[in-house]
């Protein structure tokens, strides 16, 4: 319905952010990190649209990979969209997968809005789809088939799956246009050989 939004930054708060549309009006927008927008920059923010009898909120991403985490968390029954964009705003796509991998519940505690109880059900609820919520974080880094024979082969020399992703996505933080999973297996075991020099 509302596929995106493109104009200047005007203010931002400690949840959402203004944005002016054409000179003429400004719109609100709920974004995860605030903070990453510059106030009289142009932006194109991808958005969700969500509709409730009492509410009509803009919810506003920088990636579609924040998007599909962001709708799987409020396809969960009874999650609110403030506490779905909580979890984003405290943690990475990569990051809440790895917590729904180790069944980490403590880690989502610490999200405003979530006790035990929602916590395991966050859990519960992504764990009987995770291969599908796998698949689409790392397919949208790089090849998709590039990314998971570099995690594989790494995983076969030692490495558990989660320090496996967390080397691959350091090394994609400063190589985003590598699709090749040799150099991508290379540069994550020089990364490790350096962290583990400086301890």
């Amino acid at each position: 319905m509302l596929a995106y939004l493109k104009g200047k930054i005007i203010n931002k708060f400690e949840d959402s952010i203004i944005i002016e549309i054409n000179g003429c009006f400004g719109l609100k927008i709920y974004v995860p990190h605030p903070e990453n927008f510059d106030i009289n920059s142009e932006s194109t923010i991808r958005t969700v649209l969500i509709i409730r009898e009492d509410s009509f909120n803009i919810f506003g991403f920088k990636n579609e990979n924040e998007i599909k985490v962001f709708n799987l968390l409020t396809s969960i029954p009874k999650m609110s969209s403030k506490v779905a964009l909580n979890i984003l705003s405290k943690y990475s796509p990569d990051e809440i997968s790895n917590i729904v991998t180790d069944s980490n519940f403590e880690a989502l505690k610490k999200v405003a809005g979530i006790g035990e109880k929602s916590a395991r059900k966050i859990i519960l609820y992504l764990s009987e789809k995770l291969n599908n919520f796998d698949t689409f974080i790392e397919s949208s880094k790089i090849n998709n088939e590039s990314y998971i024979e570099a995690k594989n082969a790494l995983t076969n020399l030692g490495l558990s799956t989660n320090e496996a992703k967390n080397l691959l996505n350091k090394v994609l933080e400063t190589h985003k246009d590598i699709k090749n999973s040799d150099f991508l297996i290379k540069e994550a075991i020089k990364l490790m050989k350096n962290e583990e020099n400086k301890h």
